[in-house]
C-alpha cells in the first residue's frame, strides 16, 4: 500500500540555504502535496502581490500560527487554501522535503516542512476556497508541472521545484 512509511531523505535542504542572508529568524511553516490516484500532485497559483511576487503555483500551505504544531498548519492550510479536510486516520502525512525559503511578498523567510499525503476520490474536489491567497487550481503530472515551470508556462519559484523534484523521486521509489 502507498505511505505506508516515510520517504526516504525527506530532510535534503537546498543548495543555497546558508546564503539566502536574511538576518531575521524564518518562521515554522507547512505545505501538503497531495496525490490522486493517477499520481497527480495538486498545486494552488497564487494571488499577485505586485512588485513580481505571487501568481506563483505551489502547494496549499502557510506558517504556523501560535499554539499550533507543524502537522495541525498543513490540515489547516489545506482546508482552508483547498477545501480538503485531511482526516488525521486517512489523510496521514508524511514528511517529504524541507528547507528555508529565498524571502516572499513581505521579506518574510519559512522554515517549510513539505509533506505528503493521498488524495481518495470520495473526499470534496479541490476548490480555490480562500480567493484572498488563490486564483487557480490543479492535478498535474510533476514532470508536466517541471516541464511547464523550464518553458515558463507555469511559474513555478525555485523552492517550489524542489519540492515538487521532491514527489516526483518519491512517487517513482513506489511499487
Amino acid at each position: 500500500m502507498v505511505y505506508q512509511e516515510n520517504p526516504r531523505e525527506f530532510r535534503q535542504e537546498l543548495p543555497q540555504r546558508e546564503q539566502l542572508g536574511s538576518s531575521e529568524a524564518p518562521r515554522q511553516a507547512a505545505a501538503v502535496a497531495i496525490v490522486n490516484s493517477e499520481n497527480k500532485i495538486l498545486l494552488m497559483k497564487r494571488v499577485d502581490y505586485g512588485n513580481n511576487h505571487g501568481e506563483d503555483w505551489v502547494y496549499p500551505g502557510g506558517s504556523v500560527d501560535q499554539g499550533e504544531t507543524v502537522d495541525q498548519t498543513a490540515r489547516r492550510e489545506t482546508f482552508e487554501e483547498a477545501g480538503i479536510a485531511l482526516d488525521p486516520q486517512r489523510n496521514r502525512l508524511f514528511p517529504l522535503a524541507n528547507y528555508i525559503t529565498a524571502p516572499d511578498a513581505f521579506g518574510a523567510r519559512h522554515d517549510l516542512l513539505v509533506y505528503v499525503t493521498r488524495y481518495y476520490p470520495d473526499q470534496p474536489e479541490p476548490q480555490v476556497a480562500s480567493s484572498d491567497e488563490m486564483t487557480d487550481w490543479g492535478w498535474f503530472d510533476p514532470q508536466e508541472a517541471l516541464d511547464k515551470a523550464a518553458s515558463r508556462e507555469m511559474k513555478i519559484l525555485q523552492s517550489g521545484i524542489f519540492a515538487i523534484r521532491r514527489a516526483k523521486e518519491y512517487l517513482s521509489d513506489e511499487h
